[in-house]
């Protein structure tokens, strides 16, 4: 239930714009990145079975994504990061398994990866990193979101948040980061016990 046979032919435009003093692990600077696309979905819940006697419906699908991140310098060795980020898909009928998975560490720390799924997220971050060496930090996060899933019958809705902490660090092959971080979705408690570790790795060339 929820998932659909989809074949979406779309075009977009998409712009980037990044002003970091350095790459990866910038202390000052702005970077944006915004896309949107409009296309022609066909799509049908029909099993491989019954595909010749069901109907494929068509119509027309719009995507809209975008990311803004800005590093405010404090102090000789530290700066805030304030990023944003967001997307939707509007169609008048969306399935399960084409829309955004959210949660894990490119997006909501202290989620299960992929675990959360939208049509609509933004998501929202103020951290705070401390840079010890040029590729090497030590951060305090915090990650506010709120999502709906428009793909069910009955619109669900949550503003999940998570927070905690983690480091970056340089070796031979490149960065290694290593998050440890909390997370409250819908109206269940905080609990230690269900702390999320997050690996990560960015390879220099």
């Amino acid at each position: 239930p929820g998932l659909g046979d989809v074949k979406l032919t779309s075009y977009g435009l998409g712009v980037q714009r990044e002003r970091f003093d350095y790459r990866f692990n910038p202390r000052q600077g702005l970077s944006a990145d915004l896309d949107g696309s409009v296309g022609r979905k066909r799509s049908t819940t029909a099993t491989l079975a019954d595909q010749n006697t069901v109907p494929f419906t068509y119509n027309v699908q719009y995507e809209l994504n975008g990311r803004l991140v800005w590093h405010v310098p404090v102090g000789r060795r530290g700066t805030v990061r304030f990023a944003g980020q967001g997307g939707t898909m509007v169609n008048e009928r969306l399935f399960r398994n084409e829309i955004y998975r959210l949660g894990g560490i490119k997006s909501l720390r202290g989620v299960d990866e992929a675990s959360i799924v939208a049509s609509s997220f933004a998501i929202g971050t103020v951290e705070y990193r401390f840079l010890f060496e040029e590729n090497s930090n030590f951060f305090l996060f915090v990650d506010q979101a709120w999502w709906e899933d428009q793909s069910q019958s009955q619109l669900l809705t949550d503003k999940p948040i998570g927070f905690g902490t983690g480091t970056s660090f340089e070796t031979k092959a490149g960065i290694f980061s290593l998050t440890y971080a909390l997370g409250k979705q819908f109206n269940n408690p905080i609990e230690l016990r269900s702390g999320k570790v997050h690996f990560g790795f960015t390879s220099l060339f």
